[in-house]
């Protein structure tokens, strides 16, 4: 046992091990927290982390929509489920290959009847038959609904025969084993002349497979033109967004620094103390007018980062004035070329001829069979029972004479089917029938959609043209007046609130120009899908 003195030693060991170790980990626990806390704020603001600047071009914004916008990217695949069809319907004039194996077997009277009194005579007979078939069949359907097929039959038969003879003389084993084999190789052409015959009936499940390509073409090229469309609409009103928060941050800084001049003139006593108040009460308008116009930046810039698939930490910044005057053909050439080459009218014309080769099948569907067929066949056939002294094998014989100019035969002839009730057939071609109509007046309500829309952005482009001097005229008289003012005012015969909104004028003359030139940008864009043309004015080609 330890003595009294060591006790309190072995105690104070512990306890300061003890305490020792909660101080480390104290420390752990600390740091621990530090970095989770520090994780946690870096997930809470990542802009800090992750915030970048872009200078973009509208042709690097449509790349960048072209690679990146989901919406798109996804519509693209309907082109690829369009090509599967194509490749389906083109399937049905493949070479189909069959092939066949039966096994059959069984203890039952086959080829023959046999006498009750004659069984009871001879005592339990057992009838047995095995039976072995095999088949290949290789087939082809063509354009012109020929059907060209090559049907191989090879079967081998062994079965237990009853011998009259030895069943007479109360033979133990009336039975005799036969087995037979056979070979047939025959050849097959069925030609249709009514039901399923010739090109135009055959290849419309194709055509109509190839439309719906060129219909899922279309859409692609619609949903892509509408997103250049919004792409460049809302990189001009970027433009128009930026530009205005300049001239804001512009009239402020006028502001400020008449502010300024005025609280010197006022402590020297040349102007009175009222202005300042004037002065102020512009300022904080044009304060309020600032945050308007960055909340306008930040509205333009989460539409394209949306658009553009971006991150929200993306600043995007254009590069391009909006200032340049494009070339437009005149009404009646934009008339037809929408008429020609709008996606939605180009895809209901697909749509129609759709429906019309839908109504050449249903037509088809209705019509009687009518089939001229021939045939050559060539058989053979070999035989061997267990009451024969030969030793011949039935298999072999029957390759063997499979093709002896005795063994053949040769068909031809005519089938003619008439269906008494061909219900589903008529009514599908009624309802193709009404497709058809269906289609021709989308088309025709669409045509005269378009061209309204053509009209009223033909209108619009022109009266974005027109304002055009109207408001440059407007800036450099909104300059003179301020300069005027100014002049006015150091004679002291103006008021510096006056001058003040001489300056604001400027700046709604300015940022008016600017609005113009944006309007006109983008009513040119949609004048452009409208009629088609959009994707080849921005140099965007089908790959």
């Amino acid at each position: 046992m330890p003595n009294q003195e060591e006790k309190p030693l072995t105690v104070a060991y512990w306890e300061f091990r003890a305490l020792s170790t909660s101080h480390l980990h104290a420390r752990f626990y600390c740091l621990l927290a530090a970095f989770w806390a520090s994780v946690f704020v870096a997930f809470l603001c990542p802009q800090q982390a992750q915030a970048e600047t872009r200078r973009i071009s509208s042709t690097q914004m449509l790349r960048m929509l072209l690679q990146r916008n989901p919406s798109l990217l996804r519509e693209r695949l309907t082109i690829e489920q369009a090509h599967a069809d194509v490749n389906a319907a083109r399937g049905a004039f493949a070479f189909d290959l069959e092939l066949g194996l039966s096994l059959d077997r069984s203890n039952l009277p086959a080829d023959m009847q046999v006498n009750p009194s004659l069984l009871s005579a001879v005592g339990d007979l057992d009838f047995q038959t095995l039976r072995v078939d095999g088949s290949l069949l290789l087939s082809k359907r063509f354009e012109t609904g020929t059907i060209v097929s090559m049907n191989y039959r090879s079967w081998w038969r062994q079965q237990d025969q009853l011998d009259f003879a030895k069943a007479l003389q109360g033979s133990q084993d009336p039975l005799i084993d036969v087995q037979n084999a056979s070979n047939t190789l025959l050849f097959q052409v069925v030609q249709p002349l009514l039901k399923g015959a010739w090109f135009e009936t055959n290849l419309a499940a194709i055509r109509q497979a190839q439309e719906r390509v060129s219909m899922a073409h279309q859409q692609v090229k619609r949903l892509t033109s509408q997103l250049v469309l919004q792409a460049i609409s809302y990189y001009w009103d970027l433009v128009y967004a930026r530009q205005n928060i300049a001239i804001k941050r512009s009239a402020l800084a006028l502001a400020k620094k008449e502010l300024i001049s005025t609280l010197a003139l006022i402590k020297a006593g040349k102007r009175a103390a009222i202005e300042k108040y004037q002065i102020k009460q512009v300022l904080a308008a044009r304060e309020a007018e600032v945050l308007i116009a960055q909340d306008l930046i930040e509205q333009a810039e989460t539409q394209l980062r949306i658009l553009l698939h971006l991150p929200v930490t993306v600043t995007l910044i254009p590069t391009e004035s909006p200032e340049q005057m494009r070339t437009s053909a005149t009404l009646t050439a934009l008339m037809r070329a929408s008429m020609k080459r709008h996606p939605d009218i180009v895809s209901a014309m697909h749509a129609l001829k759709v429906a019309q080769l839908g109504v050449v099948s249903s037509k088809n569907a209705t019509l009687p069979e009518l089939n001229l067929q021939a045939g050559f066949t060539f058989v053979g056939f070999g035989r061997k029972s267990s009451d024969q002294t030969t030793n011949v094998d039935p298999i072999g014989r029957s390759f063997g004479t499979m093709f002896d100019p005795r063994s053949n035969s040769f068909q031809v002839g005519i089938t003619f089917k008439v269906p008494l009730d061909n219900r589903t057939a008529k009514n599908r071609l009624i309802r193709e029938q009404i497709e058809i109509r269906r289609a021709q007046m989308q088309i025709m309500i669409l045509r005269r959609k378009v061209a309204l829309e053509v009209q009223q952005l033909y209108r619009n482009l022109r009266r974005a043209k027109l304002r055009m001097p109207i408001s440059k005229a407007s800036v450099v008289w909104a300059k003179k007046k301020l300069v005027a003012e100014r002049e006015k005012l150091k004679a002291d015969k103006s008021t510096l609130f006056a001058v003040l909104q001489y300056q604001q004028d400027l700046a709604t003359a300015q940022l008016t120009i600017v609005k113009n030139w944006v309007d006109y940008q983008k009513v040119h864009a949609s004048l452009l899908e409208k009629t088609g043309a959009l994707l080849k004015a921005y140099n965007i080609v089908k790959k």
